[in-house]
């Protein structure tokens, strides 16, 4: 959950830019305009980061439930091959999930 807590920091930072940059190109104040600006890079650099930390770790859920669905139907244990098959499609999901829309 690391990835998600980053996301929304990154979030708040990138409105905190807008807003910054949106007073100073109201005041004529290019310092704070200059700082609203770079807030609003580094938040969306910090939310891609969360992103990528989530995708991560939806792949290994994903990689655990394919070796524990394979595991089951190995050893003919459908109860740990269903289970092995919902943490994969969890970890699937997790990984869909962060990958940006606009891509």
């Amino acid at each position: 959950m690391q990835g998600v807590k980053q996301q929304v920091k990154g979030a708040g930072q990138e409105v905190k830019g807008t807003v910054k940059r949106a007073v100073g190109t109201v005041t004529g104040d290019r310092d704070l305009k200059a700082s609203g600006s770079l807030d609003q890079k580094t938040g969306r650099g910090r939310q891609a980061l969360g992103r990528g930390m989530e995708q991560g770790a939806g792949a290994a859920h994903e990689a655990k439930g394919t070796v524990k669905r394979a595991a089951g139907r190995a050893v003919g244990n459908s109860r740990l091959a269903s289970e092995g098959e919902d943490e994969r499609m969890a970890g699937r999901a997790r990984r869909k999930l962060n990958t940006k829309l606009d891509e």
